[in-house]
Order: structure tokens, then sequence, then C-alpha cells
């Protein structure tokens, strides 16, 4: 396991797809950890196919998460964990050991979760993959949280550039008319809105231009936009809207709440 923190948060954030980044699962079944190495609502550090996991057993069951957290990177597995929660030992971001979804900030996305399986006195990864509970899974809306003072370079947590940014979204696009978007994260530094199985035409996407484009000019702000896919949500178009401060996150790597 990466010991260096400035290392881990590069590997988390910079990582080409080519490499073992957070959130990638490794090839085939392998092998973990002993049954016994794993102590009752207490992380094991471990890794497994180039993949750093956190390993837990709750309640005699046992679960596994990428080891960095969402939000720095910081190691799960040497996190506090009380209740089937985990806290990070960095900053306090809390996440449910059975799935990965993030219960507390400053993380505003969960973390991959695998599936283990027991073996005699192992623990295995099954088929390697990242667990499936959110597959096909509808998102859950977040729960905005809001300051009264705006700052340009992080002003989602703003309310009224927020809402400007949100209702602005709701256009006719060519194809779809007004899409039922759902806003599934918020920080002061990005927005992500999940917007269904859509295709965007070159009409679509000048519109969001000009809506950034008349956003920024009225709140002196410098946000841009990117359109992406994450396997959480398969055939779903993600819309991540961010200031300059946000951080270079991967979209596959990237987890949200699911019903």
């Amino acid at each position: 396991m990466e010991k260096n923190p400035l290392k881990r948060v590069l590997k988390k954030f910079l990582c080409s797809g080519e490499c073992d980044c957070v959130g990638g699962g490794p090839s085939g079944d392998v092998r973990v950890a002993a049954v016994k190495d794993v102590p009752e609502d207490k992380g094991l550090c471990a890794e497994a196919g180039g993949q750093e996991l956190a390993v837990f057993r709750h309640k005699g069951k046992f679960y596994a998460l990428a080891n960095a957290c969402a939000h720095m990177g910081g190691p799960l597995c040497q996190g506090k964990v009380a209740d089937g929660q985990v806290t990070c030992p960095w900053h306090g971001a809390r996440f449910d050991v059975t799935n990965g979804d993030v219960l507390a900030g400053p993380a505003k996305r969960g973390v991959a979760s695998f599936e283990l399986e027991v073996r005699g006195e192992d623990l295995f990864l099954k088929g390697g993959d990242p667990a499936a509970s959110g597959k096909a899974a509808k998102p859950v809306p977040f729960a905005p949280v809001f300051q009264e003072k705006f700052e340009a370079e992080r002003p989602f947590n703003h309310q009224p550039f927020f809402g400007e940014v949100v209702e602005g979204m709701k256009f006719p696009f060519k194809l779809y008319g007004v899409l039922p978007l759902v806003v599934i994260s918020q920080s002061p530094d990005e927005i992500d809105l999940h917007l269904g199985t859509v295709h965007f035409t070159e009409m679509d996407m000048k519109k969001v231009s000009a809506l950034m484009d008349a956003v920024n000019r009225k709140w002196h702000t410098a946000a841009t936009f990117c359109l992406y896919h994450s396997d959480q949500f398969p055939g779903v178009m993600l819309l991540n809207i961010r200031g300059p401060k946000a951080p270079a996150n991967l979209g596959d790597a990237i987890r949200f709440r699911t019903a």
C-alpha cells in the first residue's frame, strides 16, 4: 500500500486508464486476506491485483472498499469503525462499509465497493469488479448545503448561484424536451447532475455553453462543464459543472448514492 500521502492523492486523481486507479477492479478472483486477520468492526489494509483495499468485518460479513477516501485520498483502512461506518482518519468523512456510500462530508461521493467470498480460511475478491448493487438503480437526489457568503472561486454552496445554474439547465433539449435532471452531488467547488439516457446535439451543447457564459459574466466566476459516463449508471449521461478549484476526478472512479 502506498504510504506517501502525496503519491496517494496523485494516484487517485492523475493516473491513466492503464494503471491501477482507485475504483478500478483487479481481474480474476484474487486472494485478499485470511479470514482470521479481519477483526470485527476494525479495518484491515490490503492490496489485491494492484488495488488498494480497506477490508471490514461487520456483523459476521466481510466487505471491501477502495481504500482512498473520495475527498482527498485518505486511507480508509486506518479509519475508526462503528455501527457499520468507517470514518476517514484525515478529515472525518464517513462511509458505509457495506456499499461505500458517503454518509457525511467533507467527501461528497462514495467509494467503490468490491464483493468478497469466503473460501475456507481465506477471503477472495469475487470476479474483481466493483459490486454491481448500484447498477440500474435510481440516483438519490443530493441534499444541498448552502452558505450565505458567496465566493467566486467556490460558488456552488451559495443558493442563488446554485439555483441559477440548476434552473438554467431546465431548457428544452432538441430530442427530449426538458430533462428530469437530478442533482446527485454538491460541494463548494462543483455539482454533478444525472441527466438520464440522452444524446446531446450541437444545439444542446451551445445552450449549455450560453448558460455558463451568462452565469460567469453575471457572477464573475470561471465555471466550466463536462459531460461524462460512469459505469455506475450504464447508458446515462452525467453533467459536471465545476469551479477552478474542483479536483480532477475520474468518472469511472466516482460513486453516487442510489436508491
